[in-house]
């Protein structure tokens, strides 16, 4: 026969345990690392890009929209690169810069929003 008590005593001593229950299942997974450590996070928000960004040559420049207007990211100067597709507000899109030298981007939607990123060997 089994006995009460000793079943709610084992079941304390795991709640009790660092993690709880949790540390059955094993290790925690790593998490993915992100972006900017594989390049760059280019924010758009207020209008604005930030005026210069710099990545070694190969790394992926990620533009996120934090506004609610569309934007894109347009050459302008410097090495020809895709442009962007529009990015509402939420969106982002990455960017491969594999030669290195200084890319000039714009919005096309608002003239005044211009940047630069330089590409390193």
């Amino acid at each position: 026969m089994r006995k009460p008590g000793l079943v709610l005593s084992s079941l304390a001593a795991l709640l009790a345990l660092p993690g709880g229950i949790g540390c059955l299942r094993g290790p925690a997974q790593p998490t993915p690392a992100p972006v900017a450590a594989q390049g760059a996070v280019v924010d758009i928000k207020d209008f604005a890009f930030p005026t210069a960004t710099t990545v070694k040559k190969g790394q992926a420049v990620a533009f996120r929209n934090l506004d609610p207007a569309v934007h894109n990211v347009a050459p302008q100067g410097g090495p020809a690169f895709d442009k962007s597709p529009d990015l509402r507000q939420g969106e982002s899109h990455a960017l491969t810069f594999k030669e290195a030298g200084t890319y000039e981007y714009r919005c096309e939607y608002h003239a005044n929003m211009k940047g630069t990123i330089t590409v390193e060997e």
